[in-house]
């Protein structure tokens, strides 16, 4: 829980850097349209200057699995990243993911 309250919080908090944080949430959402990633719905996607929080609602844990399968290959980003789950009582999922700007690492709570 403290890493995702310490990643949280850099996304609230960190600097919008447009050169990248447009383009990165622009090429985030574009992954979403169509049926690309069927059974998984982009919530929210936020990049700041090296973070970007992703909120993604899976209908099934299928869908979860092919986007977490899927999902990387086709951002095509070498990045470092965290995801938290939260499994629903009707076999739906959230997925927050938190993804680094290449060249950048995710904050880690006491470093």
């Amino acid at each position: 829980e403290a890493r995702v309250a310490l990643l949280d919080q850099q996304a609230r908090t960190e600097r919008v850097d447009p050169r990248w944080s447009g383009p990165a949430t622009a090429q985030i959402q574009a992954l979403f349209s169509g049926d690309k990633l069927t059974g998984s719905t982009l919530r929210d996607a936020t990049c700041q200057a090296t973070l970007c929080r992703i909120e993604v609602d899976h209908r099934d844990a299928l869908a979860l699995d092919r986007f977490l399968g899927e999902f990387p290959a086709r951002l095509g980003w070498n990045t470092n990243s965290y995801a938290q789950t939260v499994t629903h009582e009707d076999g739906s999922a959230t997925l927050v993911l938190y993804l680094s700007r290449e060249g950048y690492r995710l904050p880690r709570p006491g470093v």
